[in-house]
């Protein structure tokens, strides 16, 4: 009885080695065949001269396209609106005399907070935007109304 325990033991042993040998072999035989590299192959020999290619009428534009580049790019206005536009948002937030103004990066204008009353601050606002920087449109900046506890 214990020589058979030992039997199939042994057996097991020998076809598990065995599976594993085979398993290794074809693993390598794989790995060896998708590893190696591919021979280069020959291309064909150009022989002659080179061919010359001549301009013929049909090959030059008469004309150019518009490219979409217009010059200097901005106009002096245009020029002027966004270097006060920086200019204010660099220095955000502005408080002033009953207001306060603050860049919003998400709408990419500036938020205006006006304090009671109304007529005033907001005069005082358009004082301090005429005098500082006019060339900013008032389409630029969004409005609201804070309230100051006393």
């Amino acid at each position: 009885m214990n020589n058979k325990k030992y039997l199939i033991i042994i057996l097991v042993l020998f076809f598990s080695l065995l599976l594993i040998i085979s398993l290794m072999v074809l693993l390598r035989k794989n790995f060896q065949s998708s590893t190696s590299e591919p021979e280069p192959s020959k291309s064909p020999e150009i022989t002659g001269e080179p061919a010359t290619i001549e301009p013929s009428q049909e090959n030059i534009p008469s004309e150019l396209e518009f490219t979409g580049y217009g010059g200097d790019g901005f106009s002096s206005d245009e020029q002027i609106k966004y270097e006060q536009m920086n200019a204010l948002r660099r220095t955000s937030p502005v408080t002033g005399n009953g207001f306060e103004i603050i860049y919003n990066y998400a709408t990419a204008k500036f938020d205006v907070y006006l304090t009671e009353p109304l007529d005033t601050s907001r005069s005082r606002f358009n004082i301090y935007i005429q005098e500082n920087y006019a060339g900013i449109p008032i389409g630029e900046f969004n409005f609201t109304t804070i309230q100051i506890s006393p």
